[in-house]
């Protein structure tokens, strides 16, 4: 099962919403209950920002807390400046005591989500983007945002039904339309998906992980390999370095048994990030075919440890242990993917597990 790009799963004015954020605080902060040298600072800061100048905007945070530590919004966008420079323990302490004086800080709560995220931390983030929901329960974005957070969580159908609230906002969000195509294939609603990518790409035809999509779902579907090939290469014109769909067309030659062509694009791959699940996933598919067995399994392992395996890890994985004849391994693994979909294994129970 494709592994779906983070980022392009981002809705596209994600920083929009960061930036409304710092910069709806410059109007709404003028009160005579807080120190008005803290509030200069404040909004210097708030300019360093947006020019995304970071020390010169943790500078004046750090000088207007100084002054007045008990402001809410300052800790919330200093917060905002250690997220950007990857510095998110101290973002998370920021939010967190943003969150200590004003409670119900709803900007807070986004921000916190968006860095939970990051932690992989998805559960926190659900729980914080479900309370700015609850504040903002027209916002298309927070939508898309959560749907995120529960297609990272497995949560599968919970990321169908945020999916959908985005559609019924925006008709015409063609970014929302192919990741919920995306989510169909996760869903195994391979039909419902088909029309879904469709129609994204009827709305934005650049968009390259939609045309990606398309062949993975050939194959899925048993579908023309000749369909699967003109996809794939749709997808590589628009981003001929996107690691997903090289990773796929990885896949795509290797059911074929076209090792050099699969390999090809491995090395693509491997030049941009060697960590991707998709293609750690296609090494390990190059090394079962050519009976290099132990070393798929080596990878595989680790992508169950790190929790990053799908459907079709494990049955590979099943099927390195059967080789190598750990036949009770295969079985454990046959047996739990047997709840999710008895199709996959149910002739392999019979014949290896009774």
């Amino acid at each position: 099962m494709p592994y779906n790009r983070k980022k392009k799963f981002i809705p596209k004015n994600g920083k929009t919403i960061l930036f409304w954020i710092i910069l709806s605080l410059v109007g709404s902060c003028q009160s005579s209950e807080y120190n008005s040298r803290m509030i200069k600072f404040f909004v210097k800061g708030n300019e360093a920002l947006r020019n995304e100048d970071y020390n010169a905007a943790l500078r004046y945070y750090d000088a207007g807390i100084k002054i007045d530590s008990t402001f809410a919004d300052i800790y919330n966008n200093r917060g905002i400046v250690y997220f950007e420079t990857l510095e998110w323990q101290k973002a998370l302490k920021d939010y967190n005591h943003a969150l200590s004086i004003k409670s119900n800080f709803t900007n807070a709560y986004f921000n916190r989500a968006n860095l939970y995220f990051s932690l992989e931390k998805y559960d926190k983030s659900i729980t914080d983007f479900s309370q700015v929901i609850a504040t903002y329960p027209d916002s298309a974005e927070i939508y898309f945002y959560r749907a995120k957070a529960y297609l990272e969580s497995s949560k599968y159908d919970s990321a169908y039904l945020d999916l959908n609230k985005v559609i019924q906002r925006q008709p015409k969000n063609a970014d929302a339309y192919d990741s919920r195509g995306y989510i169909q294939i996760k869903r195994k609603k391979y039909q419902e998906a088909k029309q879904d990518l469709k129609k994204a790409l009827s709305l934005n035809p650049k968009l390259d992980l939609a045309w990606a999509n398309l062949g993975v779902l050939e194959g899925l579907t048993k579908g023309s390999k000749d369909s699967s090939l003109v996809y794939f290469q749709k997808a590589l014109e628009i981003n001929p370095k996107e690691v997903y769909t090289l990773s796929q067309f990885a896949l795509y030659y290797l059911e074929q048994d076209k090792y050099d062509l699969a390999t090809e694009n491995i090395q693509k791959v491997n030049e941009r990030d060697t960590q991707n699940p998709q293609l750690l996933f296609a090494k390990a598919t190059l090394f079962y075919k050519k009976n290099k067995t132990k070393q798929a399994i080596n990878l595989l392992e680790r992508l169950n440890k790190e929790n990053k395996i799908s459907d079709e890890m494990h049955l590979l994985l099943g099927e390195c242990y059967l080789k190598e004849g750990k036949v009770d391994k295969s079985c454990e693994i046959w047996e739990k993917l047997s709840k999710i979909d008895i199709t996959l294994i149910e002739d392999k129970i019979k014949k290896y597990c009774q």
